[in-house]
This record gives structure tokens, sequence and C-alpha cells, in this order.
């Protein structure tokens, strides 16, 4: 009778124990619902297009929303790493899979912030040529004391013919650009609209299931979930579209901008001849008046280059690397999804985690081909002085000289990191047609930037 006393004991610790364990992890994973549910709250609200009144409250009433978003969707990841802290295996992958889609935003926020900027620098450059123009027509002018204008006005038509040679190829470029630019934003349209009426469709599914009991509750659910499953198919396919659509802007801003600078150029050269050829019938200036104008124009040059380089490194050049680091969170966050969805077993939730992380590799081709693009955008701003500076012999050509084979040493690095990435992406997306033709896309524009 003792003993058979001492084995219900036993057994009732042990029932006691276990239903100790079991309340902590009924607990922990209630805590983890509770950080998963303010997480994706903060997300939605990041997600629905303006800052509510309530946050503009005490502030400034233009509080700019993008900053607003990614403040939210900083407050989001917090909450998801207590979800990754506490949470079971699936809500560890949830949360590792979100996380790599707000790591993947913000480094699309950076990298859209810091081609904004490049595009402003590229406006900006007018300034730093016109120093240069300056300079060109200083010496110009020294010039027409020791040899006849006749020779520099050949030299500028020269220049002319050079630069108008170049806009016969960036004109066809432009339009063909313009013209698939206009074919994605027409596939991105129709995209997102079949995946809003998606998501139409999954809210009234899950009102009816909210209301409905029994069988018909759980029918209802699976409906609205693969409703979702098709708007988030249907939004995937989209950005992948948006992709394309954004690389194409860059490229135009480019091609535009160098278009732009051009025309601007041959304008002044034509005045520059103008100048020479009413020099070659009244030689009133004089050579010191000449000198002092190059002078200015050297130091002027030297100061407005300074601030373009030290602009274009802080808000261009260091965003794309802090936009780089967060999608390389990104990646390890999506790397983390995969290993807990291996170890449950889940092989549906391997093959969704499969997908997220070829569209994480994707969105790092993006960035680095942007940041290469970047990097070509401030060399062609670079190269015009640059070139003139070295043609004119100016004090000033060894800074530019130095700029460019800094420019060359970080396009280098960059390219690697993207030929890599892009092989990553090719394993990834054996089985995936459409993910292989983008690929090729990133992989043909950087192929062609190589060859220049």
């Amino acid at each position: 009778m003792p003993k058979t006393i001492s084995n219900l004991t036993g057994w009732l610790l042990l029932s006691l124990l276990v239903l100790v364990a079991c309340n902590r992890q009924a607990a922990q994973q209630a805590a983890a619902d509770r950080h998963w549910n303010t997480a994706t709250a903060l997300t939605e609200q990041a997600h629905q297009g303006f800052v509510p009144a309530s946050d503009r409250k005490g502030t400034d009433e233009g509080l700019e929303f993008q900053s607003w978003r990614q403040a939210k969707l900083s407050e989001a990841l917090a909450e998801l790493e207590q979800v990754v802290a506490s949470g079971s295996d699936a809500q560890s992958t949830e949360a590792h899979k979100l996380m790599a889609k707000l790591h993947t935003s913000a480094a699309g926020f950076m990298a859209q912030q810091a081609s904004t900027e490049s595009a402003s620098l590229a406006a900006d450059s007018t300034e730093l040529v016109s120093f240069v123009r300056a300079a060109d027509r200083a010496i110009a002018r020294l010039r027409l004391f020791e040899t006849a204008p006749i020779s520099e006005i050949s030299d500028l038509e020269d220049a002319i013919k050079e630069q108008a040679d170049e806009l016969k190829l960036l004109h066809p470029a432009r339009d063909g650009f313009e013209a698939q630019r206009r074919t994605q934003q027409e596939k991105v349209d129709a995209l997102k609209q079949q995946a809003h009426a998606h998501m139409a469709e999954t809210r009234e599914l899950q009102d009816q299931a909210f209301v409905a009991d029994g069988p018909m509750k759980y029918e209802l659910s699976d409906q609205a979930a693969e409703a979702k499953r098709l708007a988030d198919q249907t939004h995937a396919q989209a950005a992948k579209h948006e992709v394309n659509r954004d690389g194409l802007d860059r490229a135009l801003t480019v091609v535009r901008s160098r278009i732009v600078m051009i025309n601007e150029y041959i304008v002044e050269l034509n005045k520059s001849i103008k100048h020479a050829q009413e020099q070659q019938n009244q030689n009133q200036k004089s050579e010191a008046e000449a000198q002092q104008v190059l002078d200015e124009a050297v130091q002027g040059l030297t100061y407005k280059f300074e601030r373009i380089k030290n602009e274009f490194v802080s808000e261009v050049d260091q965003k794309l690397d802090q936009a780089g680091q967060r999608i390389d969170q990104a990646i390890k966050s999506i790397e983390h999804a995969a290993k807990v969805a291996k170890r449950s077993g889940d092989r549906a939730q391997s093959r969704a985690v499969a997908e997220d992380q070829l569209s994480a590799r994707l969105s790092k081709a993006n960035i680095k081909t942007t940041h290469v693009l970047a990097m070509d955008s401030y060399k062609h701003l670079v190269e015009v002085p640059a070139r003139i500076s070295e043609r004119l012999n100016l004090a000033c050509k060894e800074v530019f000289a130095s700029e460019l084979a800094a420019i060359d040493e970080k396009r280098r690095a960059l390219m690697r990191e993207v030929m890599e990435v892009i092989q990553i992406s090719q394993d990834l997306a054996t089985n995936d047609p459409e993910s292989l033709v983008l690929i090729e896309s990133y992989s043909n524009r950087l192929n062609g930037e190589q060859a220049e």
C-alpha cells in the first residue's frame, strides 16, 4: 500500500511539472502573439499612406510621411525581435520573414533617397561645369595673345562635333528606355489592380468567416487565405516589374542628365566660338584680366567640387552602403527563417521561405546595381571637368584624376558584389523563369556598363 501511494505521488508530481511547463510555454506563445499582433499593426499603419492626425499632434504639421513610416517599421522590428526570442518555431519563422521584408523596405527607402540625391547632384553639376567653362574661356582669351584665334575656333568646333556624336548615341538610348519604362508601368498598374481585387475578396471572406460557425468558418477562412495568397503573389509580380521600372528610371536620369549637360556645353562652346571671332577683330582684353578670371574659375571649381564630393559621399555613397547593410540583414533574417523551417520539418513553410530568399537576393542585386549606376552618374559628373582640366592643364586636374581613380576602385568592388549575388540568385531561381529573366536583365545592364 505505501508503495502504491508513493507511485501515485510521483505521477502527481510529474503531471504537475508537465502542467507548469505547458503553462509556461503557453504564456510564452501568448506573449509572442501579442508582440506579433503589435508588429503587424505597426506595419499596417506604416502602409496606410498618410500620417495619422494623432501622430501629427504636437509636431510639425508637415511631418514627412516616409520618415514617420520608417519609424513605425523600426518599432515593428523591435516587436518582432521579441517574437523570435519567445515564440514557437512557426512564430519565429514568420517573424524572421516579416523582419526580412521590413529590412528590405528600409533598404529600398535609403536607396531611393540616395537616387534622388544623385539626380539632384547631376543638376548641381551645371554650376560645376560653369566654372570649367569660365576657365576654358579665360584660357581661350589668354591664347589670343599667343596664337591666332582661328586655331582656337577649330578646337572648339572639334569639341562640338565630339559632343554631337555622343548625342546621336544618347537620344536612341533615351527613347528605348522610355518605351521600356512605359511597358513596365503598365504591367505594374494591371497587377496592382488585380492584387487590390484579391485583397478586397480576402477581407470579405474574413468578415464572413468571423461570424460563421462550424465547418463553414474553416472553409471561409481557407478561402480567405487562398485569396490572400493570390494577392501576395500578384503584389510580388508587380514588385518585380517595379524593380525593372525603377532601374529604367535611374538609367533615364543618367541619360537625360547627360543630354542636358552636353546641350548646355555645346551652347557654351558656340558662345566661345562667337567670342573668339569677336576677339579676332577686337583684341581689347588684357592678359592680366584673363588670368584673374582663370584663377577665380579654378578656385570656384575646386571649392564647388569639394562640396559636391562631400555631398555625394554622405548623401549617396554612404546611404547606399547603409542600404546594402540593411538588405544583408534581410538576407540574414530569411536565412534564420529557413533554418527554423527546416528544423521543424514544415515543407510548405520551407518552400515559402525559399521564395523569400530569392526575393531578398534580387533586392540586393537591385540595390547594388543602383549603387553602380550612382557611381557611374557621379563619374560622368566628374569626367567633364576632369577631361577639360586635363586638356587645359589646370592646377586642379590632379584632384579630379584622383577622384576618378577612387570611383573606379569602388565601382569594381560593387561589381564583384553584384555578380556574386546574381550568381546566387540564378542558383536559387532555377525553376523560376520570370526571376531568371529579371536576373539576366541585371547581368546585361552591368555587362553593358563594363563594356563602356
